[in-house]
């Protein structure tokens, strides 16, 4: 799996508190389709996870492919629970990565709630 190691540290919450490491992983072209019908750039999603409540997270049926030599396509469903307030939800999620100048960046991220 090449990227897996960085999808699950995007969704930590001491990465998504580091605005540097936010920089290093998402590419400066990222844009991110949300679940309020948005879109987002890399500048907008690095101050809105800086905002993010912190979550204890359970990931299932994650899923690599090699679309290209250097693009890689990762889904997933995320089971999570805010900690503060207990509120449950499940997403799915679906993730572009692309490996710029040896280094491993996003380029895209959707998600949407499930069941």
């Amino acid at each position: 799996m090449k990227v897996k190691k960085l999808e699950i540290e995007l969704l930590q919450y001491k990465t998504r508190q580091n605005r540097n490491r936010l920089d290093e992983l998402l590419d400066d072209s990222f844009i991110e389709f949300a679940q309020d019908w948005k879109k987002y750039k890399k500048e907008e999603i690095i101050e809105i996870l800086s905002k993010c409540l912190e979550e204890k997270i359970e990931i299932f049926d994650f899923f690599e492919k090699e679309l290209w030599k250097e693009v890689v396509l990762v889904n997933y469903k995320i089971n999570r629970e805010i900690i503060k307030s207990w509120v449950k939800y499940s997403t799915l999620c679906s993730s572009l990565w692309q490996n710029k100048a040896w280094n491993w960046k996003m380029i895209f991220f959707q998600w949407t709630k499930s069941n």
